[in-house]
């Protein structure tokens, strides 16, 4: 049996202590990129049901490691695609309507610590970035099933959104949310950000890649009047 297939039967046991024997194996995993495509997604599954299953106290003990771990291995990957974020944001959002409310908040945590890891380099913030916008953030293949995700990312993509140069990738990643769920409050605040820093800034270049940024989601068919009028707002500042 090959190593990752002995990782996933760790991580997904009822036992504690053996989950916690897979999880220390998986951080051991070396070379990702050398996985192939269908086990990186047998892994990402392994993961989710691992932090499924982990006790309710002691989970975010897992957190920080485990946020590090896709982070890092995701670099080695040959495209946004193929990188063990991508398919572990993926593979959330496929099982998100069947995650519980007595969950919900290890799912939310780990989103947090995503984010606040990748955001600690520019070109970790932009990989995340990219594989949002492929993914979850993508117009083309919205669910409504889980919108609390989206929410949940929107809004820490907005708390980090004024770091790096990698803000203009961000904001223009927070203009497809507000494309997608307009009546949300956070697309609002997303909105109201985005608008007062082309009402303030001089950078020409940030301002002509948001106006056309919004300019596409505009001419997306079907788009709501909500999303138009916020958005719209936008070009007029």
């Amino acid at each position: 049996m090959s190593q990752v297939r002995i990782c996933i039967r760790q991580l997904n046991d009822p036992k504690d202590s053996t989950r916690d024997k897979g999880f220390k194996r998986l951080c051991r995993i070396k070379s990702m990129e050398k996985l192939a495509t269908s086990d990186k997604k047998l892994l990402c599954e392994g993961v989710f049901r691992f932090l499924w299953l982990s006790d309710q106290k002691n989970y975010s003990s897992y957190l920080g490691t485990l946020s590090h771990f896709l982070v890092v291995s995701s670099l080695e990957s040959a495209s946004p695609e193929e990188s063990l974020i991508f398919i572990f944001i993926v593979t959330i959002m496929k099982n998100w309507s069947n995650i519980d409310k007595y969950r919900l908040n290890k799912f939310y945590h780990l989103v947090d610590e995503m984010v606040k890891v990748c955001f600690d380099s520019e070109r970790t913030a932009e990989l995340l970035i990219t594989c949002l916008n492929q993914s979850i953030f993508s117009i083309e293949e919205f669910k409504n099933d889980s919108v609390g995700l989206r929410i949940h990312f929107a809004r820490s993509l907005l708390s980090h959104s004024k770091k790096f140069n990698s803000f203009l990738l961000t904001d223009i990643s927070l203009i497809r949310f507000i494309t997608i769920l307009p009546s949300n409050e956070v697309a609002v605040e997303s909105c109201e950000h985005v608008r007062a820093l082309m009402a303030n800034t001089s950078n020409v270049k940030y301002s002509s890649e948001i106006s056309s940024a919004v300019k596409n989601a505009l001419n997306q068919p079907g788009i709501s009047s909500k999303s138009r009028s916020l958005l719209s707002s936008i070009l007029m500042s």
